[in-house]
């Protein structure tokens, strides 16, 4: 589990309240998609737009969409210019399992966690499978999976096909994604891992009656390229180096209209991370990032709308186990924003284990969300003068762990 604390960690230990629901459970829920592994959740809201295919966004403790950090094995799929994040697009036959982090984490994630965030972790082991399901309104379900191992390295190559006839005019969808990682074990707790993740996304979209357009179509491409270096286990000592780069690019068509437009968005980063204990009972976590950013937006209007910008943080957590069963965390991350500025964010977290089922846990920090680049965009009515969302919250909870 790495959710909490953007390192490996147990469950019983992060002072978060999380949920971590594992491949088997997955499977035994009989879940088709992501959100249907996250509805049953408590705290969490899933907000559909339609049949399945359609946009799909989640809310943690009511928070808004925009709210809520969505990442794909630790890299965040948040666009600059349109915060949400679709759901229906990620696949589910491949998650080994999501890790979901309730409450405002801005001190440790930054911009985007103030509801809370989500990780979803793909599955790494070589796998070799075929795999195929079919439903009603011609639902279906494929999966072709070729994995192995060659001395330290592990390769895996997937691809899998999701779509549906729709249940209704111009409801179809069709997902396909394809996956290829490579794993070096350069030792037996490092390894150096690159993953190639690319998306192809068509559905209809004739929109909300009575302005419905049955000819409207709704294109997506992303590419994820993700390097990264990893030492250590969990619980312990070690260190990350990430390199990654995200290309978005979002298409929508309406005929009836004869309304065209296209969002391209663009993401590069970069992380380093330094897990130390330097004292009996601490563990002390160090970082630094950096992600640029650029968007563009096109359509009938002859004038685009581009912006661009860069984030670049620094934190550090201290996890000090008191006594067996009690954990005291304190964290404090520093951003600075080519936008807006700085932004500093502390956070500090309390859990005490009554039982090997029942903690208390308790805790207050600043928390921000920066505003996306559409909302500071006079062309879609936004204000370039706004500043971060930005609040102070105090939890206390007793959650079964």
């Amino acid at each position: 589990m790495e959710v909490a604390g953007k390192r490996p960690q147990l469950p019983s230990t992060t002072p978060a309240s999380i949920s971590v629901v594992t491949a088997e459970e997955i499977a035994r829920l009989g879940a088709l998609t992501v959100a249907d592994v996250l509805r049953v959740l408590p705290e969490l809201r899933i907000k559909d737009s339609g049949g399945p295919g359609s946009l799909t966004t989640v809310s943690i403790r009511g928070s808004a969409s925009t709210q809520v950090l969505i990442l794909l094995d630790g890299v965040p799929l948040n666009r600059p210019d349109q915060a949400s994040v679709d759901l229906s697009i990620l696949p589910i036959q491949n998650v080994e399992r999501i890790e979901v982090l309730r409450g405002p984490f801005s001190a440790i994630y930054g911009s985007a966690a103030l509801g809370g965030a989500i990780n979803i972790v793909t599955r790494s082991a070589p796998q070799t499978l075929v795999s195929s399901r079919a439903g009603s309104y011609g639902l279906a379900g494929n999966i072709l999976s070729v994995g192995g191992r060659e001395g330290g390295l592990t390769y895996l190559v997937q691809g899998i096909l999701t779509s549906s006839a729709g249940f209704a005019p111009d409801t179809d969808f069709s997902n396909f994604t394809t996956m290829a990682r490579l794993r070096w074990r350069t030792a037996e707790d490092e390894a150096l891992t690159l993953t190639l993740n690319r998306l192809w996304h068509v559905a209809g979209a004739p929109g909300p009656i009575p302005s419905q357009d049955s000819l409207a179509r709704a294109w997506e491409g992303r590419t994820l390229v993700d390097l990264s270096w990893r030492r250590g286990r969990t619980d312990g000592p070690g260190a990350l180096l990430r390199l990654y780069f995200l290309d978005d690019d979002v298409n929508f068509s309406g005929p009836a209209f004869s309304f065209q437009s296209e969002d391209t968005a663009h993401l590069w980063g970069i992380q380093a991370q330094i897990v130390s204990a330097p004292w009996p009972g601490h563990l002390v976590t160090g970082a630094a990032e950096y992600q640029g950013q650029s968007i563009a937006h096109t359509d009938n209007v002859p004038s685009p709308f581009t912006n661009q910008g860069s984030d670049l943080a620094y934190y550090i957590q201290d996890d000090w186990q008191i006594a067996p069963g009690v954990l005291l965390a304190g964290g404090v991350r520093d951003d600075t924003f080519q936008t807006y500025g700085g932004q500093v964010d502390p956070r500090i977290r309390m859990v005490v284990l009554l039982t090997d089922r029942l903690a208390v846990r308790a805790g207050v920090g600043r928390t921000f969300r920066a505003p996306s680049f559409d909302e500071m965009a006079p062309s879609f009515s936004g204000n370039p003068s706004l500043q971060p969302e930005s609040a102070l919250p105090g939890t206390t909870q007793t959650p079964q762990t």
